[in-house]
């Protein structure tokens, strides 16, 4: 039996032990029902999933745990198996220079998990073996970018180790089990789950991995945000929410907050190339900090600036960060708008005026060459939007 021990009943008696034996008993049986329904329902076909001789592939879980912070698995998949292809081993990935790193992240976004995945790649190739790993929660929280769920999940499915986990799906999960008050985001509702989660862990070791990825396919495909499925849900018998037919109410939603907006005017910047009829974009490397740290981006100007004569709006667009939004106005040289659709329309950078460039001058390359680039995605979409519009 996968399950808890239950405190001594000997210390209640009364009252309180016909309060405490509704909890008793959902703990007792949460790991249990949780590991039948996932030997049954779980998801067995994710690449990090495969097996060696019945081990998991360490590299391959850790490269996808940090992937999957913060995003969804239909997402990652692809750019896991480019990834793996491209970095087969640890010490590639250490051995790899950052932007060859950040351009193979470039669509995913978040990049400092790139930046930290790397990092996190070379000091572990100075502290361990080439098929050596650290075994605690403790020595993964210590390497760039490791928090406590992600080091926990990467311990529980690799080295059996009775770690809680507690990402963005098991939050739901549990809040919902226990009708949590404390809203979505805030650190009370973190400490509360937290120690639920830990409540929950199955006694024996050997079912970690099980659990661990049960408990995660659980909040992913079941415990569903809008749309909870909780007819076959394994542990609806003891979930509070399930019980008082309020499950859509759980978790409390975080107190509404406006988003502030960041204006910014984004230049296209061109100039002919070696071959004919070739043209060439500029785009900056962005500064060692910020949301785009060492990326490749339009050059921006400030949206209060006057524009240089002879330069005109393409199109405006915005793109939503967790904590703000960035809404961009795209502008390139008059002639150039004029022939979207005309190779050999070109603006060389002398011509765009005083005060273009905000950050260092602009690298030159062809449209095709910066998409094998670290560039975030919407640079990418407006690259592929500028090419099929100088194409037609």
């Amino acid at each position: 039996m996968c399950c808890l021990r239950p405190p001594r009943a000997a210390f209640y008696s009364g009252p309180t032990l016909k309060l405490l034996l509704p909890r008793l008993s959902a703990l007792m049986t949460f790991a249990s029902d949780l590991l039948a329904w996932g030997r049954l329902h779980g998801r067995r076909d994710m690449p990090w999933q495969q097996t060696t001789h019945g081990a998991l592939n360490v590299y391959w879980v850790w490269v996808s745990e940090v992937m999957l912070q913060q995003t969804q698995v239909q997402t990652v998949h692809p750019y896991f198996l480019a990834f793996i292809r491209r970095f087969p081993t640890r010490r590639g990935l250490a051995e790899a220079p950052l932007e060859e790193v950040l351009a193979a992240w470039s669509g995913l976004g978040y990049y400092r998990r790139a930046r930290n995945l790397h990092a996190a790649a070379r000091q572990l190739e100075l502290e361990y073996s080439q098929n050596d790993w650290p075994s605690t929660r403790d020595a993964w929280q210590a390497l760039p970018g490791l928090g406590r769920s992600t080091a926990a999940a990467i311990v529980a499915s690799c080295f059996n180790q009775r770690e809680a986990i507690l990402d963005g799906n098991v939050k739901r999960v549990l809040a919902r089990q226990v009708c949590a008050e404390q809203p979505w985001g805030s650190a009370a509702l973190d400490r509360f789950l937290w120690d639920e989660s830990q409540a929950r862990l199955p006694e024996q070791a050997d079912a970690m991995p099980l659990y661990t990825q049960s408990l995660m396919d659980l909040g992913a495909t079941v415990c569903l945000p809008r749309r909870p499925d909780c007819g076959p849900c394994p542990v609806s018998a003891h979930c509070q929410a399930f019980q008082r037919k309020a499950s859509l109410e759980f978790p409390r939603p975080r107190p509404a907050k406006a988003r502030p907006v960041r204006q910014t005017r984004w230049l296209v910047i061109v100039q002919p190339g070696p071959r004919t009829g070739e043209l060439r974009l500029g785009l900056q490397k962005q500064p060692e900090q910020g949301v785009w740290a060492g990326l490749w981006s339009f050059p921006s100007l400030d949206p209060s600036a006057s524009m240089p004569e002879g330069w005109a709006e393409w199109e405006r667009f915005h793109h939503d960060f967790s904590h703000f939004r960035l809404a961009v106005s795209l502008w390139m040289p008059k002639p150039l708008l004029n022939a979207l659709g005309q190779a050999g329309s070109v603006l060389s950078a002398q011509d765009s005026g005083p005060g273009a460039f905000d950050c260092s001058p602009p690298t030159f390359k062809t449209i095709t060459d910066w998409l094998e680039q670290g560039i975030p995605s919407p640079v990418r979409q407006v690259l592929l939007r500028l090419a099929k519009s100088l194409q037609t």
